[in-house]
């Protein structure tokens, strides 16, 4: 499902520098939030990513990821802390330069700026919660490809749409999201019909997750079902 009419890249763009505000996604931490953080490693905080570094850690336990969509970098820095070499990518000049000047990571802001990066540059693309307010995918798709390395891996965490716990992402506090600030709703079929056409091996599970025993629908008859949807993709052609 997806919002029609769709928008121009610009106007994305344009919408994410000041009028999108997503709670701890887009807020800048104060300095007394920030240091706070830094001094906890994110640990028991909202944006504590540990659970989901160890799904990563499953599949390549370092070398270089592009984090896209990174906000202002608190998950860039935890993926950077845990040995990756980490390329971040956002829209917003805002939190692109917070993540610059304060963690000192390397942010990009500009899609001319990935499209220069040389072929097969990537071990991972992770991207967590980013795709759901993308106005198309399929120019992204052909990107995330080009930029993996053979056997690279595409990480992408969304909300699942649908499914039994469908209410819990479309509830009355957030379904207004859809079709504002989500410009699509997907389902697990989406991916798995649409990124094999790129040379993709997909693979989908959704939370909670059971580290030690990902992907298996034998055991689990309903583990695409759940409120968020991962899709593990490897680059196979």
């Amino acid at each position: 499902m997806f919002r029609y009419p769709t928008e121009e890249i610009s106007e994305n763009i344009k919408f994410y520098q000041s009028e999108y505000k997503e709670g701890m996604t887009t807020k800048l931490p104060d300095e007394s939030e920030f240091q706070e953080c830094l001094n906890t490693c994110f640990s028991n905080t909202e944006k504590d990513f540990s659970e989901k570094i160890k799904i990563i850690k499953l599949f390549k336990s370092n070398g270089k990821v592009l984090d896209f969509g990174c906000s202002w970098g608190y998950e860039a820095l935890q993926l950077q802390n845990n040995g990756f070499d980490v390329t971040g990518f956002e829209i917003s000049k805002s939190r692109t330069d917070f993540g610059k000047n304060k963690l000192g990571l390397t942010i990009l802001d500009d899609y001319s700026l990935l499209h220069s990066i040389k072929d097969e540059s990537f071990d991972i693309v992770f991207s967590n919660h980013v795709l759901e307010h993308l106005p198309s995918l399929y120019s992204i798709f052909e990107m995330f490809y080009r930029l993996l390395n053979r056997n690279g891996y595409l990480i992408i965490f969304v909300p699942n749409c649908s499914g039994i716990e469908k209410h819990e992402v479309f509830n009355a506090k957030k379904s207004y999201a859809f079709g504002e600030k989500h410009t699509m709703a997907f389902d697990n079929l989406f991916f798995k019909q649409n990124l094999s056409r790129y040379g993709f091996e997909v693979k989908c599970t959704s939370s909670p997750y059971d580290i030690n025993n990902l992907f298996n629908k034998e055991e689990s008859p309903y583990d695409t079902e759940y409120s968020e949807l991962f899709v593990l993709c490897r680059k196979v052609s």
